[in-house]
């Protein structure tokens, strides 16, 4: 960024072919950009392309390399709220992951590795698979801003949303960057870090559009540049694909073909036929042996937990019967509020106002001593969400494994003595079959 005079007055220019000044450009802002008449869509819009067009000069022309990353969005759980620009095809895209562990410092208990709700989901408005990766953004402690009046930074805050989750990822590409100097002498190009990222992150059992490659792994990441045997996957064409369709008729064809022979990435993009075939590379490198299958993730079945009227005078308790999620390998609670309020013509669960909203909240209770009571020692947070909306979605993968007691649901309004509102609790299980 330069600054430029112009009729008096002094601008901040954006100059890509200017001095070198950082390895890594963390973005925790965007927008739902839904310019249906200029046919945009986020990763099909003006800034998008903006910030990708920095990074291929960055990156492939200027040849001093930088890594952009930008925070999904926190427009989540419907598919596609991935926002601008995060949404861009090359970008690093991170989303919210859960940690409950900071209730140790409140006497409390929690657990960890789900996405939150809230976190922005894929696809991009091409149909490119976003996010690319989900970090820590609910919640962990941060430091504070200045702004805040808390000091320099020195007292910690309880912070939250992908504008956690991408700082954090920016703080690991910044130890990868620096292993693979150490290691290569040389800084890697972005496209090259993004693959390093997504080959290291761990599997947290969602789909790819909701967790991307996986929950960030620091350690993993390091270790597979600094080991001569360390993992990586890479895959050219889809990306190749989704480059030319974006900005072909943006750019000189020659210029996008040059541009195209750099990248890969780990997700494979494509637009095909009914009935028709695609192939595609599949390369990884690594030391041990491998299991390639596809998955699907299928309906296995539903169980109806509730059916009636909520009327916002206290906290509901549900607790989740052992049947309804068994053999499954990711659920989902979605809670339905039922109340009509506008003509058939409209959205017929609108809720009246905003003081319908709700909080709800999944936790493990571990009966300990065994007297029936929910103690506060006994409860182990897993995922939680407020909003004021028709449906709230709560998901939680591998719960088999996760839940060691009773599976609880709580729901809770936050005002009182409001219109009561008829609410539909359904439990739906997930598997994965190939």
């Amino acid at each position: 960024i330069e600054i430029a005079q112009f009729n008096g007055e002094y601008y901040l220019v954006l100059n890509p072919y200017g001095p070198r000044r950082a390895d890594v450009i963390s973005n925790s802002w965007g927008f739902i950009y839904t310019m249906f008449s200029e046919q945009n869509l986020p990763g099909l819009d003006s800034l998008t392309a903006f910030f990708e067009d920095v990074l291929v000069t960055r990156n492939y022309i200027v040849g001093e390399p930088v890594v952009i990353v930008f925070a999904a969005g926190n427009e989540g759980p419907g598919y596609s709220s991935v926002t601008s620009p995060s949404a861009g095809s090359l970008l690093i895209t991170v989303g919210a992951s859960t940690s409950y562990l900071f209730l140790r410092y409140y006497g409390m208990n929690g657990l960890y590795d789900e996405v939150i709700p809230f976190s922005s989901r894929g696809p991009s408005g091409l149909g490119y698979p976003k996010p690319d990766v989900v970090n820590i953004g609910a919640w962990d402690f941060a430091c504070s801003r200045t702004i805040d009046g808390y000091g320099y930074g020195a007292q910690p805050v309880l912070f939250g949303g992908t504008s956690e989750a991408t700082p954090l990822t920016s703080g690991v590409i910044a130890l990868m960057i620096e292993a693979f100097r150490e290691k290569y002498g040389r800084t890697p190009d972005h496209v090259t870090v993004k693959a390093i990222l997504k080959s290291s992150a761990d599997d947290l059992g969602y789909p790819p559009f909701i967790q991307g490659a996986g929950r960030v792994n620091a350690l993993k990441a390091i270790k597979n540049i600094i080991n001569d045997n360390g993992w990586l996957v890479l895959i050219p064409d889809g990306i190749r694909e989704a480059y030319i369709e974006t900005y072909l008729n943006g750019y000189e064809p020659g210029f996008i073909n040059t541009i195209s022979n750099y990248l890969f990435d780990t997700s494979y993009y494509t637009v095909a036929l009914p009935g028709s075939i695609k192939s595609f590379t599949l390369m990884i490198r690594g030391s041990g042996v491998v299991d390639i299958n596809s998955y699907e993730l299928v309906d296995y079945k539903e169980y109806k937990l509730y059916d009636g009227v909520y009327y916002y005078n206290g906290t509901l308790r549900l607790k989740i019967p052992l049947e309804a999620y068994a053999f499954s390998d990711l659920i989902e609670v979605i809670v339905l509020l039922k109340n009509l309020t506008y003509e058939p013509y409209m959205f017929k669960t609108t809720p009246l106002d905003v003081d319908h909203a709700l909080f709800i909240g999944l936790y493990d209770w571990r009966d300990i001593n065994r007297n029936g009571v929910i103690d506060r020692n006994e409860v182990y947070y897993i995922t939680e969400d407020y909003r004021a909306g028709v449906e709230q979605v709560l998901t939680v993968s591998k719960p088999i494994d996760k839940v060691k007691g009773s599976l609880i649901l709580v729901i809770r309004g936050l005002e009182e003595n409001i219109t009561p509102v008829s609410m539909s609790i359904l439990v739906k299980a997930y598997k994965y079959v190939k």
